[in-house]
């Protein structure tokens, strides 16, 4: 039977043995098994995709951390939503709920050593679409508008971080459903990717 082992940091460069190979794919069978109950600390902050031969994955320039947004802390009126393989993560979390919220915890392994950090958003907008806030700690970060005459997507930068990460440690980020539009029909939301960029 499968069984979770806390591998050490992987890089390139390193040399990579069959039986480390063989734990990280028990790792993914343990995972594929996994019932998220909802609680605290139960799966928002995935992977790290490192662009970088000599560097952590959380720490070299260009890399982006993902949050998977189907795995939330904590979720009122959002519901998994999915659309379209061509959606970054294969579809999107929903909501159509005024003030409907979601909560993450994200793992930062290092205030960036040079450079900054982005929170970076994929969502979908749309004639339906409200105004999203996003909170990174206690900083209540902006609004973005997610209203568009004609439906569509995008994923682009929502602001810096980098002053809010002092030390390492685990982040709260949330975000809400803040009113819409005056042209806008309704308060509807719906994000496909959450990441952390640096850059």
């Amino acid at each position: 039977m499968s069984s979770w082992t806390n591998l050490p940091p992987f890089t390139v460069t390193a040399a990579t043995s069959i039986s480390r190979m063989d734990q990280l794919l028990d790792n993914i069978t343990v995972l594929s098994t996994h019932s998220h109950t909802g609680c605290p600390g139960q799966g928002a902050s995935g992977m790290g995709i490192n662009s970088s031969a000599s560097r952590g994955s959380q720490s070299a320039i260009g890399s982006e951390q993902t949050i998977f947004p189907f795995f939330p802390d904590a979720n009122s009126n959002w519901g998994s939503w999915v659309t379209c393989p061509n959606y970054h993560n294969g579809g999107a979390i929903k909501t159509t709920t005024n003030s409907a919220c979601l909560t993450y915890s994200v793992l930062i392994g290092q205030a960036a050593p040079s450079g900054s950090l982005k929170l970076l958003i994929g969502r979908l907008t749309g004639s339906r679409s409200g105004c999203v806030s996003a909170c990174f700690g206690t900083t209540v970060m902006s609004t973005l508008n997610l209203y568009a005459a004609a439906d569509g997507s995008a994923i682009g930068q929502w602001g810096s971080i980098t002053a809010l990460v002092a030390a390492s440690g685990v982040y709260t980020l949330r975000f809400k459903v803040t009113g819409s539009d005056v042209s806008s029909a309704g308060y509807d939301a719906a994000i496909t990717h959450i990441g952390i960029v640096y850059v």
